[in-house]
């Protein structure tokens, strides 16, 4: 059972962004010295993201290098196939006060410390430029075009992170599971197999049928992963959704193909439809 052999990582490698605790104490030491950078709730949830290797193989927030990749050709410039730019945007009253080849500390709009970035790359944001190149719009009705034009900061850095602490999270936490978490508890319970159904709604009877027979023709777990995040105005909330996932873990069929099956629920508190961001990343 230990032999098991799971998919590889998108780049081959699980990124893990989180420091240990003797280079927490050093980066607080050096926080202290640095210029801060407040994020707003769509950079804390590519934070978490990056930090957690939802974002593999990211390591930070792109370079301008792999920002135009990805713009051009869906790719980054190691030709990895990446559709959408994962990029930190600063206003342009911040933008005058730092520089590439320095380090900032990002925080919560609380003040409290996040992580520290050492930025490459430093550049100012062509805004139409890449609301057409990823949305094919501007329309300002799309939820990502209107954060480019009327939200987005005037310059994005990128560069490499050392992240601290996770942003603060006060409800489902028994809920919040990061990628390396959900391998751990396929190994412990043996899964071999795993099917996973990923939605943005709460769960319908089609949809549930479809899992079942999803997993009795794959002889398969199931992993259920709702997505939570930033909301939209006619999206249901957290709270219904994540019941909604809970009465079906409890409803789900114990046995698939003769075989005892059982059920987790990952909650993903990313911003919406980020797997499918051409029409859904806000």
């Amino acid at each position: 059972m230990n032999n098991i052999e799971y998919s590889e990582p998108h780049g081959g490698t699980l990124v893990n962004l989180l420091a240990d605790s003797e280079r927490c104490k050093l980066l607080k030491d050096i926080s202290l010295k640095l210029p801060d950078i407040t994020l707003n709730e769509r950079q804390l949830c590519d934070l978490e993201l990056l930090a957690t290797g939802v974002f593999s193989p990211l390591k930070g927030f792109m370079v301008r290098s792999d920002y135009e990749s990805v713009l051009d050709r869906m790719r980054l410039q190691n030709d990895m196939l990446w559709p959408i730019p994962v990029c930190l945007d600063i206003t342009n009253t911040k933008a005058s006060t730092i520089e590439a080849g320095q380090s900032v500390t990002l925080r919560d709009p609380e003040g409290f410390l996040l992580a520290i970035m050492h930025i490459e790359d430093f550049w100012e944001i062509e805004r139409e430029k890449e609301c057409l190149k990823i949305y094919g719009t501007l329309d300002q009705t799309h939820p990502g075009v209107n954060y480019l034009l009327n939200k987005s900061g005037d310059y994005y850095i990128g560069g490499k992170l050392e992240v601290l602490n996770l942003p603060i999270h006060f409800d489902f936490k028994q809920l919040r599971m990061a990628p390396e978490e959900v391998t751990a508890i396929y190994k412990k319970l043996g899964w071999r197999r795993i099917v996973g159904f990923q939605t943005r709604n709460p769960i319908h009877r089609p949809q549930f049928e479809m899992t079942i027979k999803a997993m009795q023709q794959a002889g398969a777990n199931l992993l259920i992963l709702p997505i939570t995040g930033i909301a939209k105005p006619d999206d249901f909330s957290d709270q219904s959704l994540s019941a909604g996932f809970l009465l079906i873990k409890f409803t789900t069929p114990c046995h698939a193909n003769g075989r005892a099956k059982r059920c987790t629920l990952r909650r993903n508190y990313i911003k919406k439809l980020w797997m499918y961001p051409f029409y859904y990343r806000i």
